[in-house]
């Protein structure tokens, strides 16, 4: 969600000091606004480890009828149960068509 957000807007609510939770973590300001243009650019958030060792999860954004981003779905899973590429090719489609779905459903309500 945070992704979504405006630069500007978006450094509000970044602390000052970022907290290394694993090795994986982001822990510059940069590489971090780097990370949130990405996930934008792509459309979905992929966190392998970053918060949690053996944690990975895919996020994506769900969308009202005006575009902006109301919510966001995620599905977590150990990292032992699946690789990073069963990840990519299975997963991380099935959360993006999820929220497309949603986005749609929410927009259809709202006409």
């Amino acid at each position: 969600m945070l992704a979504s957000l405006p630069e500007e807007e978006r450094k509000q609510h970044i602390p000052d000091q970022l907290t290394m939770r694993t090795v994986h973590t982001i822990g510059d300001k940069s590489q971090l606004n780097g990370a949130f243009d990405n996930i934008r650019k792509q459309g979905f958030c992929l966190l392998d480890q970053e918060l949690e060792l053996g944690l990975r999860s895919v996020a994506a954004p769900v969308y009202d009828s005006t575009g902006k981003v109301i919510a966001a779905l995620n599905v977590g899973m150990h990292a032992a149960r699946l690789s990073l590429d069963a990840v990519n090719e299975n997963v991380v489609p099935a959360v993006v068509k999820a929220v497309q779905d949603l986005s749609e459903a929410i927009q259809l309500q709202n006409k």
